[in-house]
């Protein structure tokens, strides 16, 4: 939705608009936990935006300033809440920023856990269900360029794959303001927790290639923050088909974005990550929405006729 804002003007809605539609890939899980216990072997979180709502109508009276001592009441939360944070999860694509842990997904599904079951056990007023999940980008690597730590078990990447720029896709799934489900809520349900009207759908996807290591050959040794090219790195390895594809929501695109379309390639995202869409047992749900393109428009006040 476009809007406009002016400190000195009256709102109205243009006329009646014509019906439209828009297609949409949607994650259809929004709790963290079950999200990534869903991924493939083969597809790695890189960061997850998250958190848990303060419980509506909690808050109770703070008697030291209690009305009608004071002209004013004072109100204080009785049950804590997670505010909105970002997670970085250790994978292979992506360092966390300097000073910030990087999570294992079993590491983070533990201790957030016992988050959670302290919140209940502890404040039954908050509703662990309303964890949400508000962004999360993945990367799914083909699986013949994973290998199993014979330390740990996991997947990991074959050296080869930084050798060989091996191909990996990236894909981010966000809640995005521009499409609001109000009317249709019911039929996509699993998609709207709560009292949310913007599903978590596709954003963006991201094409990369693998980076070779700086420093030795071996999976254990970091190449950098970015172990794929990026538009900056292909330009000074003097080969421009490493440049990443980007294929983004038109709306938002920036002035002067050289990414595509993301409507183009929804028909075939089983060819980007087909892991994602064929082994998750409907995580991911391919939709078509039918509604109208609402746009604000403002009135410019310059003076009063009476």
């Amino acid at each position: 939705m476009k809007r406009h804002v002016s400190n000195t003007s009256t709102q109205f809605m243009s006329g009646k608009p014509e019906s439209a539609e828009t297609r949409a890939a949607l994650l259809t899980d929004h709790n963290p936990l079950s999200v990534l216990d869903k991924l493939p072997s083969n597809v790695f979180p890189v960061r997850m935006k998250l958190g848990l709502p303060r419980p509506r109508g909690a808050d109770t009276t703070d008697d030291t300033y209690k009305s009608p001592s004071y002209p004013v009441s004072v109100n204080q939360p009785s049950a804590p809440y997670i505010p909105e944070q970002t997670v970085h999860f250790d994978n292979p694509v992506e360092r966390a920023p300097d000073k910030t842990t990087a999570w294992t997904p079993p590491e983070f599904c533990e201790k957030l856990t016992e988050v959670l079951n302290h919140l209940e056990d502890d404040h039954p007023v908050v509703n662990t269900d309303t964890l949400t999940l508000q962004e999360i980008d993945l990367v799914e690597i083909p699986s013949h360029f994973l290998t199993t730590d014979s330390a740990t078990g996991n997947l990991v990447p074959k050296p080869d794959m930084y050798d060989r720029n091996g191909e990996m896709t990236m894909v981010r799934f966000a809640k995005e303001g521009s499409l609001s489900a109000t009317n249709v809520r019911d039929s996509i349900k699993e998609a709207l927790p709560g009292e949310t009207r913007t599903p978590t759908r596709l954003t963006r996807i991201k094409e990369v290639q693998a980076k070779p290591f700086r420093h030795g050959r071996t999976t254990s040794v970091s190449g950098g923050r970015a172990q794929y090219y990026t538009e900056t790195d292909a330009e000074k390895n003097n080969d421009l088909s490493l440049t990443p594809s980007v294929y983004q929501l038109d709306e938002l695109n920036a002035d002067g974005d050289q990414n595509r379309p993301l409507s183009m390639v929804l028909d075939s995202l089983e060819e980007f990550v087909p892991s994602l869409v064929n082994e998750t047992d409907g995580l991911v749900s391919k939709v078509k929405f039918v509604g109208q393109e609402r746009e604000h428009t403002v009135f410019h006040a310059t003076e009063v006729l009476k």
